[in-house]
């Protein structure tokens, strides 16, 4: 089985992508409604997965789209499109969960919540000639990304509901479950011990850098999915949400979270590492600026920590620089590509236990393999010039040295990557 990291992304799609997507507003906008949502969704389907499937009549269009563990199906006619995802059952009516449905309706802009039979349904439906490509994407990830993550939150909520079992997740060997559950504890018992080890309030800094590089990193590296991927979010939000409060009692707060996790049972842990597939993106496009904007925000700040002795506080800076982007933006495939392998070189045992012969780090020795990653950045930027021009990487200064100066000299680099069409 491919092992992918990191969550799907829609972003910059190819050419011939856009070029349906164009021809589709053409269609619609002459009144060629069919005609147009079958080009619409020869542009949502990612042809490497297939996760968007076509049905076509005389006069209506089918359609099964992906999303994680839901499965969103739309039916499609010239007067009318409706589209829904199940999102749980029940037995009889709660008035609780009737409430929480009204509630959680408020947060939605094109889907509302239904109760069809005994199930729970977030759907969208609209007028076919109110609902041109451009709503039609919005209106579909919102139903496609909130079932996705509703319906874990519902069957968190009450013991009432049942989950819906559409098979759509691939479960991983047990081998690689096993791999991710040893990584996952290491990689939070290690952090949680580092930082008992410093004072709280001297090092307040440098212990959210250590707390947040945690999330990124077992976000983009371990993938969990389900209660784990939602945990993760909650504590990403209380740092970037308590505005105002003291460091301490943030990185406090989110310490006990981590604290949490690692108090879970085994098998409520590895039951969240499975496979999906996705069409739609959580995080939208972003330009390569707000990529040199984060760099340019952090780059100077492990240099401190350096000439003070804390190389360990320096090197969790660098990788929560290239944790964050991969975490927070749509990245194009240069730069994500780029970011993998510098991920393979900072957890090169990691990889190396999952079966990857690539060794661009020797844990042992220290050593990189110079001549490995010149080669794979050369590939990635060569074929990203396919979609990027004028992309190019001075390999020449890149400082092989140790790892943390290859990485200050690699970012450095990142940020004089021309995307410009």
């Amino acid at each position: 089985m491919e092992l992918t990291f990191g969550r799907y992304t829609d972003s910059f799609k190819s050419k011939e992508k856009l070029n349906f997507w164009n021809e589709s507003i053409k269609l619609f906008e002459s009144g060629k409604f069919l005609d147009a949502y079958n080009l619409f969704f020869m542009y949502l389907c990612d042809d490497k997965i297939s996760n968007v499937t076509v049905t076509k009549g005389g006069n209506f269009i089918d359609v099964s789209l992906i999303q994680g563990s839901k499965l969103v199906k739309a039916h499609i006619t010239q007067e009318k499109v409706t589209a829904e995802a199940e999102l749980a059952m029940f037995d009889k009516v709660s008035i609780p969960v009737m409430r929480r449905l009204l509630e959680m309706n408020y947060s939605l802009y094109y889907s509302r919540f239904a109760i069809k039979e005994n199930g729970i349904y977030l759907r969208f439906d609209s007028r076919t000639e109110d609902c041109p490509p451009g709503k039609m994407y919005f209106a579909l990830k919102e139903t496609a990304t909130k079932a996705d993550k509703m319906d874990d939150l519902l069957l968190d909520e009450f013991s009432v509901l049942h989950p819906i079992d559409e098979s759509i997740t691939e479960q991983l060997p047990e081998e690689q479950k096993e791999i991710k559950y040893k990584y996952f504890i290491k990689w939070i018992s290690g952090t949680l011990n580092r930082i008992k080890e410093l004072n709280e309030n001297k090092f307040e800094g440098a212990i959210s850098y250590m707390l947040l590089n945690l999330i990124y990193k077992i976000d983009f590296l371990i993938v969990p999915e389900g209660k784990i991927l939602n945990e993760l979010e909650i504590l990403n939000g209380i740092y970037w949400g308590s505005e105002g409060r003291p460091l301490v009692e943030i990185n406090t707060e989110i310490k006990s979270g981590f604290e949490k996790l690692l108090a879970k049972p085994k098998e409520n842990v590895t039951k969240e590492f499975y496979k999906v597939k996705a069409t739609f993106g959580v995080n939208a496009p972003a330009y390569h600026q707000s990529v040199v904007n984060t760099i340019n925000d952090n780059l100077k700040n492990p240099k401190n920590y350096t000439e003070n002795g804390y190389e360990d506080i320096a090197k969790v800076i660098f990788e929560y620089i290239v944790n964050h982007c991969l975490y927070t933006y749509g990245l194009s495939q240069p730069t994500l590509k780029l970011f993998r392998m510098y991920s393979m070189i900072y957890n090169a045992e990691y990889f190396s236990e999952l079966g990857f012969k690539e060794n661009y780090y020797n844990p042992d020795t220290k050593m990189l393999n110079g001549e490995l990653i010149k080669k794979t950045i050369t590939e990635i930027i060569e074929e990203g010039r396919h979609q990027f021009p004028q992309l190019s990487f001075d390999l020449s200064k890149i400082n092989f040295a140790s790892i943390n100066e290859f990485t200050n000299s690699f970012l450095t680099e990142i940020l004089n990557l021309n995307f410009e069409n």
